[in-house]
Order: structure tokens, then C-alpha cells, then sequence
């Protein structure tokens, strides 16, 4: 059986890539960072590895070279699974070792063709040369990091969905495989006008200055349609979902939440991205001075530091020059009477050192830095297994050395800074725990509060004469359903949104524009209408008006569905007349609940 080392820190992409790999009968080893991936590919022995770039500890450029540096792993294939938004990826992959690259969401049709050609035994072909990578102004810089961040949920949404067509293949579930369809194609649509909004190359070629408060409102409009259909069309899916599906559903549905989520919140993340990248235009490092080098940060440049080496070693007085408290040992037993924070160890001495280290309680979060010969790599590999944090390979420049030991100690900080955070997120977890059982406990005493007024209600209905005497005259009546009409041009939305009043008990009649809801607000006498805005022929703002100037449709309310991307829509809709407004995508309970609202509220009048 083929073995797949499958290097990804994602853990919803991991597993839905190991699965949809297992079921082609590949054995699957996964890896969540690149120092474990370099681990794994030297024990597990795989036959290919897929290994993202964007990965935490050691990161998949560095991973691969680690790999292919090493004789027992070198001949191994190596496919680098890079997202297309990230300029200069795919040669810095090739560059690196990799043997070939494809992109995010991963078609897995094309990734296992090029899994098979590389397992077919073949001549090595020469490397070409690689053109060198472009600098990148800062404003591109933005658009992709932001790009890359709204493309994580949606590469989610498009593997799952594609994964859950796949298992329905031999089932009898042509409904549930057609829903699924139009989840997975507004998928792919939601990413198509990402990678064509935020191209960078588009966005140059443009030669405009795109601002937040310009580029948000644009993209939001965008966006929110289909997503509107991928997260009505998924909790459409949930009510009805075979129990072995509903994880795969609610991951698509999480991810729909998440994107939703950052698509809100695209003028505080533009913001950010735009001013971080505008720090790194205005940064020369040609002009940077070299006195204000030595205080970018102090509580590195004062860190401790014991280097673990023979008695020659110049690492050592590299280290002292640099400002460095240094201490050297030639035994692990020397060192450690007191607290370090980086341990510096030539490759020379035994691994057995590295192991005390990492077995000890007090050292084993301690960062390794070590150091080697280019002939030595057999042990780096050992060395980064065993839990070393990052090397150097021997002769290096002190400028080298210096950006080594301030990123290993940079990495101290951070886990430092990261347990004070958790320590405070925890906190919060718990506070929003006893929130939830709060507004539980809350709704629990609201439902049974209004089930006595009713109870109430219909027991002083009941004692009154009027109703004794009609209740021994009248024949049955038969209750019809309320009717809904909903005016909406968009083919998947109008039809997700029907199916779903109809199961709550409406009828619904369907308007697709607002010309045409006008018109049937006069035939139908709907109890209750709702208006989407953006409307071709006439707009929801107008045909609102229309209803409320005509005496014989001014009586029934009007709920505006709006996106959230729309500023001022909220005051334009009532303004226009509508009763009450909902924005998309569509929450049912909360729609449901103004609906209730509506209708009441029209009965008492």
C-alpha cells in the first residue's frame, strides 16, 4: 500500500484530505508542523509527501529542504499545497526541493494524477532556472493577506461539500445530492470572486489607491448572495441530514459562520492589513541605523544564553560580541545550575544531550539551537525529532547567527505571552459558559411564562358566554395557512427560503421582481410580505412605497430583507414604509419570530 506523509496544520483540511485519500486505499501519515514532518518523513518512510507551505515551527519551504538535504529522504517526492493568492509561492516551493506544487481548494482529481506520476519511476530532469521573485508593494501585500484569510473557510466549505458528493455517489439522494450541489457551486463562486477581487496584479494594473472604507462595502455586496445560500441551503440539510452526515454539515456550517464573521468585520480588517503593510513600505533597511539596531528589543538582547560545545568553539565569542550574557559548557551537567534562555549545542557533542534536555521538566520548553556541519544533516534530522527548535549549518555569517538566536528566543516570549493569554481566554470561556446557562435558564422561564398568559388567556375565552353560545352553533371551521409572499430574484435563495416557511406551516407565493410583487400583493392578499431591496424592474424601496400608497395592500406588513453590507438600508426600508427589516443571510428563528410580530401586531389593528 502507498504511503501519503500529509503535512497540514488545519486540522479540518487534514482530515478531510486523509479521508478522501484513505478511501482510494493510500495509508495516511499526518504531521502539524513542518519539524514533525521532517521527523515522520525520516521514521515513517512514505512513499510521497504533501506538505503545505504556511506551517507553524518550521515552515514547509524550510521543512522540504531539511528533507531533501537528508540521503535517507532526499529521493522522497515532495508536492508543495500552495494557495494561488500568494505571490512567489510556487517558485520559492520549487526552489526549496519540491518536486511539484498544486493549489488550494485541492482538486483531487489533478492531485492524484500528479501523485501518480511522481510515484512512477522516471529519469530526474535537470532543474530549470526560476525567475526571481518580484518585490511586492505593500498595498498587494494587504489584499493577499487578506485574501489568503477569507479563502481558509471557504476551501473548508468547498472540500466538505465536494467529499459529501462524493460519499453520495451510490446512494438514492437525488434532493439531497442537488442541495449539496448548489452548496458546493456557491462555494466555488465565493472563492472565484475573492481571487478576482483581491488579484494583485488586477489591483496594480488598475493604478488606484483601493481604501477600506471603498473595498469593503464592494466586496461584502459580493459575497453575502452566495454565502446567504451556502449557510440557508446547509441548515436546510442539518433538519433533514442522515446522522453519519450531520459532522461534515456542521463543519460546512461552522466554516459558513466564520466567513460570514470576517466578511462583517472587512473594514477593521482592512484597516489593519493596509497600515501593517504601510509600516513595511516605510521600513529602508538600507537606511535603518545600526545603533538603532541594538535596541529593537531589549529583553532579547539581555536573554541568557549557554552554549554547549568543546572548549574551542567560536560560537561563543560570536554570541558575547553581540551583547549576549553567554555561558559555555562542555557537558549538559555544567550548564544548567542556573536558568537559560536558549541552549546553543554543537552537533559534535553526543544527541544523548538533547535527550536530557527534552526530558527534563524544567528544560524541555527551553529552545535548542544547534549547531552543524553540511555533512552532518543525518543528525540535524534526529536533532529537530528530538525536539531541537532550528540549526545552522557551519560556516555561517554572525548576521545569520544573530537572526537565529533572536527568533529562538523570540519563540520564548511568544510561549510566555501565549500562557497569560490562555490563562485569560479560559477565564472568559467560563464566564461565557455561565452565560449561556444563563439565557438558557431565561428562555426556559420566558416560553413557560408565555405559555401560562396563554393558558390564561384562553380560559377567560372559553368562560364567556359568546363563546359557549357559538361554540354549540357553528359548524367547523377549517383553519387555512397563512400566507407569505415572497418577492426575491435570486433563483437559490427564493427557493432554500420557500421550502423552509413551508415547513413552518406557510404558504408561500413567489414574486421575482418588484413590479411583479406588486401585483401579486393586489391578486394574492398575502397576510404578510417579504421585500428583498436589490430588485431588478422596480426596487424594493418603490414597490414598498406602492403598497403603502394603495388603500387595498396599505394594511399588510412588509419585512425588508436587506444585506448587512448596506449602510443606511435599515433607515431607507422603513422609511420607504416597511414595517419591520431582517438581514441576510437569513436567521429563520429570528425571521420567524418577526413574522409573528408582524402579524399580531397587524390583527390588533
Amino acid at each position: 500500500m502507498t504511503r501519503i506523509l500529509l503535512v497540514e496544520d488545519n486540522e479540518t483540511n487534514r482530515d478531510m484530505l486523509r479521508r478522501r485519500l484513505e478511501r482510494k486505499g493510500f495509508d495516511v501519515v499526518v504531521a502539524i508542523d513542518g519539524a514533525e514532518g521532517v521527523a515522520k518523513a525520516q521514521t515513517e518512510r512514505p512513499d510521497i509527501v504533501l506538505m503545505d507551505l504556511n506551517l507553524p515551527v518550521l515552515d514547509g519551504w524550510e521543512a522540504t529542504r531539511q528533507i531533501k538535504a537528508n540521503p535517507q529522504t532526499q529521493k522522497t517526492p515532495v508536492i508543495a499545497l500552495t494557495a494561488n493568492a500568494i505571490v512567489g509561492d510556487r517558485e520559492k516551493a520549487l526552489a526549496a526541493g519540491c518536486d511539484e506544487y498544486d493549489t488550494k481548494p485541492v482538486d483531487f482529481t489533478r492531485l492524484l494524477g500528479k501523485i501518480d506520476t511522481l510515484l512512477q519511476p522516471s529519469e530526474v530532469p535537470l532543474p530549470k532556472p526560476l525567475d526571481p521573485v518580484p518585490d511586492v508593494p505593500g498595498q498587494a501585500i494587504a489584499w493577499t493577506r487578506l485574501r489568503h484569510d477569507l479563502e481558509q473557510p471557504i476551501y473548508t466549505i468547498v472540500g466538505y461539500s465536494d467529499m459529501l458528493l462524493d460519499a453520495l455517489v451510490d446512494q438514492q439522494n437525488s434532493a439531497f445530492a442537488s442541495d449539496l450541489q448548489k452548496i458546493h457551486l456557491s462555494g466555488l463562486q465565493l472563492l472565484k470572486l475573492i481571487q478576482a477581487i483581491l488579484n494583485p496584479a488586477l489591483l496594480e494594473v488598475q493604478q488606484q489607491d483601493w481604501t477600506a472604507d471603498l473595498l469593503a462595502p464592494a466586496l461584502r455586496r459580493e459575497l453575502l448572495t452566495p454565502l446567504s445560500t451556502i449557510m440557508g441551503y446547509c441548515e436546510l440539510l442539518l433538519e433533514e441530514s442522515l446522522s453519519d452526515l450531520l459532522p461534515d454539515l456542521e463543519q460546512i456550517h461552522t466554516s459558513a459562520q466564520d466567513l460570514l464573521s470576517l466578511v462583517n468585520n472587512l473594514d477593521s480588517l482592512m484597516a489593519r492589513y493596509l497600515e501593517s503593510s504601510e509600516e513595511r513600505d516605510r521600513f529602508d533597511p538600507l537606511n535603518f541605523p545600526r545603533k538603532q539596531r541594538k535596541a529593537i528589543d531589549p529583553s532579547i538582547e539581555n536573554s541568557r544564553v549557554l552554549v554547549i560545545a568543546h572548549a574551542g568553539s567560536p560560537v561563543y565569542r560570536q554570541l558575547e560580541r553581540q551583547g549576549y550574557s553567554v555561558k559555555i559548557a562542555t557537558t549538559v551537567e555544567l550548564g544548567l545550575a542556573s536558568s537559560f534562555d536558549l541552549i546553543v549545542l554543537d552537533s559534535q557533542t553526543n544527541l544523548n544531550v538533547l535527550e536530557q534536555l527534552k526530558s527534563h521538566e524544567a528544560w524541555q520548553h527551553t529552545p535548542v539551537l544547534m549547531i552543524a556541519a553540511p555533512d552532518e544533516m543525518a543528525q540535524i534530522s534526529q536533532a529537530i525529532a528530538l525536539g531541537a527548535t532550528d540549526y545552522l549549518t557551519k560556516p555561517f555569517p554572525t548576521a545569520l547567527l544573530r537572526a537565529k538566536v533572536a527568533a529562538c528566543l523570540e519563540q520564548t516570549q511568544m510561549r510566555h505571552q501565549l500562557a497569560h493569554y490562555e490563562g485569560i481566554v479560559e477565564e472568559f470561556r467560563e464566564y461565557k459558559r455561565l452565560e449561556a446557562d444563563l439565557n438558557q435558564q431565561l428562555e426556559a422561564l420566558q416560553v413557560e411564562l408565555e405559555q401560562i398568559k396563554r393558558s390564561h388567556q384562553a380560559t377567560e375565552i372559553v368562560q364567556t358566554d359568546y363563546f359557549r353560545q357559538i361554540s354549540s352553533n357553528a359548524e367547523p371551521i377549517e383553519l387555512k395557512p397563512l400566507k407569505v409572499l415572497l418577492v426575491e430574484d435570486n433563483d437559490l435563495n427564493c427557493d432554500m427560503l420557500c421550502r423552509r416557511l413551508q415547513r413552518h406551516g406557510y404558504e408561500v407565493v413567489i414574486a421575482t421582481d418588484g413590479a411583479e410583487g406588486v401585483s401579486k400583493a393586489l391578486s394574492e392578499q398575502p397576510q404578510v410580505i417579504l421585500m428583498d431591496i436589490s430588485l431588478p424592474v422596480m426596487d424594493g424601496w418603490e414597490a414598498t412605497q406602492h403598497l403603502k400608497a394603495n388603500a387595498e395592500t396599505r394594511h399588510i406588513p412588509i419585512i425588508a430583507l436587506t444585506a448587512h453590507a448596506m449602510t443606511g438600508d435599515r433607515e431607507k426600508a422603513l422609511a420607504s414604509g416597511c414595517d419591520d427589516y431582517d438581514t441576510k443571510p437569513i436567521e429563520l428563528p429570528r425571521l420567524l419570530s418577526k413574522i409573528e410580530d408582524c402579524l399580531k401586531s397587524s390583527t390588533s389593528k
